[in-house]
C-alpha cells in the first residue's frame, strides 16, 4: 500500500469549483502537481456514475505514477478506475464497507475519512481508515455545510501520530503558518490553489511553508 508518511500537501480537485472559476479540470490538476502537490482527490459531487468514472480514468492516466489519486465519496469509482483509494464523508459509506469492497481486488487501497473532532479520528482509525481529513479548521466557501472544529482540538489533532491527519478547510498560504505552529505538517487544500491565478505557484508556496 502507498506510504503516506512523506505526503504533506493534498490537493482537493473540486470539479465544480474549477468550472466556476472558468478553468479546465485536467490542466488545473496538472498545474497543481507541477507546483508540488503530492496527492490528488477528485471531488465531483452529484456526478453521474459514468461521468465520474470517465473523469477518474482520464485523471489517473495523466497523473505521474508517484501521485496517488483518491476519489471522493464513491469507492466503486475508485476501484473500477484503478485509482489509489477513496475519501469518505460522514454521509457516505462506512470505512468497513469500503474496505470489504476493496478486498475483492489484488491490491490494498487507501481509505480516508472526514472528521471534525478527536473522537471521530479515533473511531476512523479503529474502523481501518488509512488517514483522516480534520476540519474545517478555518471558514471555507468550498464546502458550505462544513463544521468548524474547536480550537482546542486543533492542537490535539496535530499531536496525533497513530494515523496521518490532514488539516482541511479554508487553508491559505497566509494562515497555514498558524497550523504549522500548532504542530500540523499535513494539509489538504482546494480553493487556495484552484482559485489562484497561478495554481502551480500557489502549490509551490505551500510546499515551501510546510518544509
Amino acid at each position: 500500500m502507498l506510504n503516506l508518511d512523506d505526503i504533506k500537501l493534498y490537493f482537493i480537485a473540486d470539479y465544480h469549483l474549477v468550472k466556476t472559476a472558468g478553468k479546465q479540470f485536467l490542466p488545473t490538476a496538472m498545474k497543481a502537481v507541477e507546483g508540488g502537490v503530492q496527492m490528488v482527490q477528485l471531488r465531483w459531487k452529484n456526478a453521474a456514475f459514468q461521468e465520474l468514472l470517465n473523469l477518474a480514468l482520464h485523471t489517473k492516466a495523466i497523473l505521474p505514477e508517484d501521485i496517488p489519486l483518491i476519489i471522493n465519496d464513491d469507492y466503486r469509482i475508485a476501484f473500477f478506475s484503478d485509482s489509489d483509494g477513496v475519501h469518505l464523508g460522514k454521509e457516505d459509506a462506512s470505512v468497513r464497507e469500503a474496505r470489504n469492497f476493496f478486498d475483492r481486488g489484488s491490491r490494498k487501497m487507501l481509505i480516508g475519512a472526514s472528521c471534525d473532532n478527536i473522537r471521530e479520528i479515533e473511531e476512523a482509525k479503529r474502523a481501518g481508515a488509512d488517514y483522516v481529513g480534520f476540519g474545517a479548521v478555518f471558514p471555507t466557501e468550498t464546502k458550505k455545510n462544513a463544521v468548524r472544529v474547536r480550537e482546542d482540538e486543533i492542537k490535539k489533532a496535530a499531536r496525533i501520530d497513530s494515523i496521518p491527519v490532514f488539516a482541511i478547510g479554508g487553508i491559505t498560504p497566509d494562515n497555514v503558518v498558524d497550523l504549522i505552529r500548532a504542530g500540523f505538517r499535513r494539509v489538504a487544500v482546494a480553493g487556495a490553489i484552484i482559485l489562484s491565478d497561478r495554481p502551480a505557484s500557489a502549490a509551490s508556496r505551500f510546499r515551501e511553508l510546510l518544509g
